[in-house]
């Protein structure tokens, strides 16, 4: 039985129709004399391919609902991933590895031993490690030491990785390879002072930790908190867009290609100066946010140039 007619090809438009009554018009063939062949109809199809989707989405958020305690508790992982250190001292780890056959942890604390801690697999590509405290009651990995996992894939490989969810990443700057530093100080940072008021209207002012000097260096903390915030505060901005705050792999990129999502950067940007060779600069002198053009060769000897944008306030 063809629907009712709505167009050349014998089908009814999908709108007029329930999702039931969507279905059956999928499983009826329609007969196109243009054609001569069986077609299906394609509004109605569309319908039925948001639905489903729609399905898939309510049954991947009621999973979340059971496993993980819901939406909201799944996007902070940072909270269960990596390592979380508990009230008793001892550190639990967590990673997601739903391919790997094994996963181990090596480190400072174990003198590099490969596989004396393995992770136990849990349900949904989880591994989990929980590491008692010292005799002494501290935790069994210092602060400030270096962790890596040790991945065994199907294919008979071993990986050597730093977790996703690491808080610091350094690295030697002979090497391209970032480190996993266990960050845990005694006594972490807690906020004392509050929240300001919610202004009622934004002034947005972007800014960089790493450029905002008008040296040939890599800016700090210390420089941006005393030279850089009191002009923002003085030219009536009153919330700053920090850039580059993640851990990145390439830091003349301005904060790009982000590495670990949840360590902040230490250096916030390599100075590009160090990364010319003998470069040409000019700088216009009768403004703030001076531009430097820069120019470099490559590896394979062409002249290239890029922009560097160096926050300079005078007076």
């Amino acid at each position: 039985m063809v629907p009712p007619d709505c167009g050349r090809c014998g089908c009814v438009e999908s709108s007029q129709l329930s999702m039931e009554e969507t279905i059956k018009a999928m499983m009826t063939l329609c007969f196109s004399a243009h054609q001569k062949k069986h077609i299906m109809c394609i509004p109605a199809l569309r319908r039925l391919q948001s639905l489903s989707l729609y399905e898939q989405l309510q049954k991947q958020l009621s999973k979340l609902e059971e496993t993980e305690g819901g939406y909201d508790q799944f996007t902070q992982s940072y909270k269960t991933f990596g390592v979380q250190r508990q009230p008793d001292n001892s550190l639990h780890f967590r990673e997601w590895a739903p391919a790997a056959e094994a996963l181990f942890l090596t480190g400072d604390f174990n003198a590099w031993e490969k596989f004396t801690h393995p992770y136990t697999k849990q349900e949904f590509g989880k591994w989990e490690l929980i590491l008692p405290p010292k005799h002494d009651n501290s935790p069994a990995v210092d602060h400030n030491s270096k962790l890596k996992v040790v991945v065994h894939t199907e294919e008979g490989e071993r990986l050597y990785r730093i977790s996703p969810w690491a808080k610091y990443v350094t690295r030697d700057e002979k090497s391209v390879i970032y480190d996993w530093v266990h960050w845990d100080p005694p006594n972490p940072y807690t906020q004392i002072h509050p929240r300001p008021k919610k202004p009622k209207g934004l002034r947005i002012y972007e800014a960089h930790v790493g450029i905002a000097s008008p040296e040939g260096k890599v800016a700090t903390y210390t420089n941006f908190t005393t030279n850089v915030l009191p002009h923002i505060r003085d030219a009536g901005y009153n919330c700053i867009q920090m850039m580059a705050i993640m851990e990145h792999a390439y830091y003349a990129s301005f904060g790009y290609q982000i590495t670990s999502f949840f360590a902040a950067s230490r250096t916030i940007l390599l100075s590009v100066i160090s990364l010319l060779n003998e470069p040409n600069t000019f700088s216009p002198a009768n403004v703030d946010a001076s531009v430097m053009y820069r120019k470099w060769r490559d590896s394979k000897g062409k002249d290239r140039e890029y922009i560097e944008i160096i926050r300079e306030w005078k007076e």
